[in-house]
């Protein structure tokens, strides 16, 4: 087969051409000439891409020299929006064109042939929908954030060292892993019916490695944040923006996979099943990675923008009396607290306060609004005993309504915060425990009176009621 082609070797620039089939394929080598002259113009072995054709989806070309006026020939882009079948589909026809004007056979397996001939017709019926259009639009976000981080790194940071050999691979990942993705992705959409389920497994698996390599790429470039090496908080923005437009391309490449999969009941389910969980996991790792990126900047020069990160992600929650949880660090002039939920809470510390990052930590809210690790001293203005009738002792009440402070581990006695002032409410029955309220829970504490057990009702802090709490 070689012979077909080494004839016409000298029609080239670089006086070499390779055969056109299965083995030359398989060998990695699956074009038919390499034209380093247009290497300018993003040409690979003599095949270029066109990022206007098929309405901006882009599609390969091919290129070859004219041997009478030596001038550059261009072979119009194929057809098809996956780039693989793209780039066949080129190599297709720059082999006919050759064979027919010089005479050689192009292509020397018949299969490659009816390949085109299934192509061609396929095509004509092509149609982008809208779950496609979603996945471009998504890609190209993603690609566009990347190029504004490594624009804004580049500007921001010249010559820290950051950009090391490993990190440099980090965008280049990110893109070819997006590019393959939304090539594998659109060729599954477009031509399931016609692949083997061969064709169809290798997809799902190269779908699944290509996500994995966007999720590695996307723990790298977050890792750059560890140990501060990144302080301007443009980088740290701008980051942000990849990971969450990380989230979404691999939650719409997910999509679609699954749209194929209910266009095709049946065909491939567990390949296809198989995809779309791998692009589901660095949809996962991407928003983890964002997380992971506002814990390690709170305590640092980032904090301020870390902490409005984990608004903007809906992660922030109200404090209330007393916080626990690990202790994430200081920023803006708020001790930042990561509770057992995976969510944060920013309280009011004193200027002074100190803790250990990643350390478990509890605080309480004192008289001033400041959280401090003590519980909060206050003067008990009185003294209650809870019994189920008034009658038994003196100061004896049925139930008292207020919010509640504290509770004494014991479960003797609690203390009760109603009309600005705090109640120590203790029990009559000392075979009774008073139940474990949580600090700041507003409701009311009584005494079945048939039953003499002790309970607590929580109640909706309303304005009404708000002056007439105590005594019942």
């Amino acid at each position: 087969m070689m012979g077909h082609f080494q004839d016409i070797a000298k029609h080239f620039k670089n006086d070499m051409a390779v055969f056109l089939d299965r083995e030359a394929l398989a060998a990695g080598n699956p074009s038919p000439f390499n034209d380093a002259e247009g290497a300018h113009q993003d040409h690979y072995q003599g095949l270029y891409w066109d990022s206007d054709a098929l309405h901006g989806y882009g599609a390969w070309g091919a290129t070859y020299t004219d041997p009478e006026s030596g001038g550059r020939q261009w072979i119009d882009t194929s057809g098809s929006p996956d780039r693989n079948l793209s780039m066949i589909e080129s190599q297709l026809r720059l082999a006919g064109i050759l064979g027919e004007q010089y005479g050689y056979e192009g292509v020397a397996d018949p299969a490659w042939l009816r390949l085109e001939q299934e192509l061609s017709q396929k095509l004509e019926s092509v149609t982008i929908d809208q779950q496609t259009d979603s996945l471009r639009q998504s890609h190209k976000n993603m690609d566009a954030a990347l190029a504004q981080w490594i624009q804004t790194k580049n500007t921001v940071e010249p010559g820290r060292g950051d950009w090391g050999h490993d990190a440099k691979s980090i965008p280049v990942d990110i893109d070819a892993s997006g590019d393959r993705i939304s090539g594998w992705v659109n060729g599954l959409q477009q031509h399931l019916s016609a692949l083997t389920p061969e064709d169809i497994h290798h997809a799902a698996q190269s779908i699944q490695g290509d996500a994995t390599t966007l999720s590695r790429a996307l723990v790298r470039g977050t890792d750059l944040i560890e140990g501060g090496r990144v302080t301007n908080p443009a980088v740290f923005q701008d980051w942000n923006q990849v990971l969450e437009h990380g989230v979404v391309f691999a939650h719409e490449g997910a999509r679609s996979i699954e749209a194929i999969q209910r266009a095709h009941p049946g065909v491939a389910d567990y390949d296809l099943g198989y995809a779309a969980g791998g692009l589901d996991t660095a949809a996962q790792v991407a928003r983890e990675q964002r997380v992971r990126g506002i814990r390690m900047s709170i305590d640092g020069p980032l904090g301020e923008w870390a902490l409005n990160d984990a608004h903007t992600l809906g992660l922030m929650d109200a404090a209330g009396p007393k916080e626990q949880g690990r202790w994430v660090g200081k920023a803006a002039g708020y001790g930042v607290i990561e509770k057992d939920n995976g969510n944060f809470v920013a309280v009011p510390v004193p200027p002074d306060f100190m803790a250990e990052v990643g350390k478990p930590i509890t605080l309480h809210e004192n008289e001033m609004g400041a959280y401090t690790r003590r519980t909060p001293k206050y003067d008990i203005a009185q003294t209650r005993i809870l019994a189920p009738s008034k009658d038994v002792v003196p100061d004896s009440v049925t139930q008292w309504t207020g919010n509640v402070l504290h509770v004494a581990k014991d479960g003797r006695d609690m203390h009760i915060k109603a009309t600005a002032k705090v109640t120590r409410v203790i029990l009559n029955d000392t075979n009774q425990k008073l139940p474990d309220v949580a600090p700041g829970t507003y409701g009311k504490i009584s005494v079945d009176r048939k039953t003499g057990v002790v309970g607590f009702q929580p109640i909706e802090i309303k304005k009404a009621q708000e002056k007439s709490v105590g005594i019942a």
